[in-house]
């Protein structure tokens, strides 16, 4: 099963019209589509600005092109849209779902895809989620989408709950690192119109997406041509057990393990110093100068700069949060675009 979610905007005024518009033209379009298993018109009202979320669901990429193209990641719109839409939305969202042999099941993604012109392949950038955060929350809170239009990238986040993007240690079914480092650009190849190599291919992520992003980096340096961490918990490997927390320490033992020696292999300090080579990798790191993630995100950056590294760690207003998230953004995606091209 494939969702494809689309997000369109129009003034308040219209918004009734329109909505009756899509539930009598273009949802019924949608469902007479052989494949087709759903389509649903939602409405969201802010001010002066009506916001629309279309939600199909099909049950595979053939039943997607034979609606709306060969270009999946574009959006088919109406013939009426012209008249209601303060722009015609620079992206499509689709969320994908495939099996994974790393997880033992189903593992699902979120695609932002700008238009692109005949032929035209793009530079992708897989973007992190953090804990007790997921794909929903960064489509809200942030302009990813937007972002994504601006610099003209690609944009895969995957869902992978509380994983650190780490090959579980004591979980079965858990082997995160293998789906998202393996497993998922082998399915986003198939289905998007993306460059391949790493000079063309980033990762970038936020709190714990921001670990995982610097840790699958140094892991797997052939993948990666920039690498973004915003407020990720470098140290995470080395926290000592807490009572405070207990909840917290068994899922970290569960993922890294119990013993020191054994979570050397996911500390990202000693994998950087063990790395042959980062110079030729573009690496962006930012953090709130509230968050109390701040000294290790600091002293990983000097670790970087002492590997010759021309970096700057952008201290952004704001803790662990979006405000701090938000601010840095932009400049990771203008970073990853001049990067990546």
């Amino acid at each position: 099963m494939i969702t494809r979610i689309w997000h369109g905007a129009t003034p308040a005024s219209k918004s009734d019209e329109y909505l009756n518009l899509m539930r009598t033209v273009a949802i019924p379009d949608y469902r007479s589509t052989p494949g087709n298993k759903g389509a649903y018109a939602l409405r969201r009202m802010e001010g002066d600005t009506a916001h629309f979320l279309m939600v199909t669901f099909w049950e595979s990429e053939e039943a997607i092109r034979a609606f709306a193209g060969d270009d999946i990641s574009v959006a088919k719109y109406c013939d009426f849209d012209k008249d209601f839409l303060r722009e015609l939305g620079p992206c499509t969202v689709t969320d994908v779902h495939f099996h994974s042999s790393s997880i033992e099941g189903m593992f699902w993604c979120r695609i932002i895809g700008p238009q692109v012109g005949p032929n035209e392949r793009l530079p992708v950038l897989y973007l992190l989620h953090g804990v007790n955060s997921d794909l929903k929350e960064i489509t809200e809170h942030s302009e990813v989408t937007n972002l994504a239009a601006a610099s003209h990238l690609i944009i895969v986040m995957p869902e992978v709950g509380f994983s650190y993007y780490t090959n579980a240690k004591h979980k079965r079914h858990a082997r995160w690192e293998n789906a998202v480092a393996e497993e998922l650009p082998r399915d986003v190849e198939k289905r998007f119109p993306v460059l391949s190599g790493r000079e063309h291919t980033g990762i970038a992520g936020i709190s714990m997406g921001g670990y995982g992003a610097v840790k699958l980096a140094l892991k797997h340096p052939a993948l990666y041509g920039f690498v973004g961490n915003m407020s990720g918990p470098l140290d995470i490997t080395r926290r000592e057990a807490s009572l405070r927390r207990w909840g917290q320490t068994l899922r970290i033992w569960n993922t890294f393990g119990v013993r020191p020696n054994i979570r050397r292999d996911e500390d990202v300090f000693d994998l950087l110093d063990r790395a042959v080579e980062v110079k030729s990798v573009t690496w962006f790191e930012s953090c709130g100068k509230n968050d109390a993630l701040l000294s290790v995100n600091e002293r990983f950056a000097r670790k970087l700069r002492e590997r010759g590294v021309t970096l700057d760690l952008i201290t952004t207003s704001g803790g662990h949060d979006w405000q701090s998230w938000n601010a840095a953004m932009p400049d990771l995606f203008r970073i990853a675009e001049k990067a990546l091209r």
